[in-house]
């Protein structure tokens, strides 16, 4: 963005799938996350919108689980350090993730 004339064009055309994203994503954000945390958003990636039991339940299926403590925590801890997630009503019952993950 440094050495662009033209700033809104270049954010309008980054997208999820541009390999400068995906990288930054991968080396400064996702690898300096804690073991729990990294292994919470490798299994709860897969779906479109959550729920802190359904979270649960999909990571009880897991049998080497790292964590032992609620996901409402773990996804409460994430939306503090505004890590990808955003809770979806006032009562943080359901969350998404944000469209770049």
């Amino acid at each position: 963005m440094q050495n662009s004339d033209d700033i809104s064009g270049l954010v309008a055309a980054l997208t999820g799938s541009h390999y400068y994203i995906f990288n930054y994503l991968m080396e400064e954000i996702i690898a300096r996350q804690n073991t729990e945390v990294s292994h919470f958003l490798l299994y709860t990636s897969i779906l479109n919108q959550m729920t802190p039991s359904l979270c649960d339940d999909l990571l009880k299926e897991d049998s080497g689980s790292i964590s032992n403590r609620p996901s409402a925590d773990i996804l409460e801890e994430m939306v503090r350090a505004n890590l990808f997630i955003l809770p979806l009503d006032p009562e943080r019952r359901w969350y998404r993730y944000h469209s770049l993950y």
